[in-house]
């Protein structure tokens, strides 16, 4: 089946995940760490509006992931940290040379 879709699990380290969510208690297995799995199409990757439509939702999923209390009103500098991180994880297991210098100009901002 060319079109499966393939799983990428956006996963923030536990230290930054619930050290936001402010619990005392440290996370040290990478798989009590908050994820989120997006489904994708690796032929939406041929083309420059596939790759940043899939940057744009792995960007917005490392968001929902990292969290941030709603009442704060900036971002944290921990947060931001979270999302590069959960963002640069997915890429890195995507191998898409256009995904991964996509992420590269993102990792800079900031």
């Amino acid at each position: 089946m060319k079109n499966l879709k393939w799983g990428v699990l956006m996963a923030a380290i536990g230290c930054f995940g619930f050290g936001v969510a402010g619990v005392a208690t440290a996370q040290t297995a990478e798989s009590s760490a908050p994820k989120l799995v997006l489904h994708y199409s690796p032929s939406s990757l041929t083309t420059e509006s596939g790759v940043r439509k899939l940057f744009s939702r792995l960007v917005l999923a490392a968001e929902q992931v990292c969290g941030q209390s709603r009442d704060e009103l900036f971002v944290s500098d921990a947060v931001l940290a979270c999302r590069k991180q959960a963002v640069a994880g997915a890429v890195a297991q995507i191998h898409n040379a256009r995904l991964a210098d996509l992420s590269a100009g993102y990792a800079k901002r900031g």
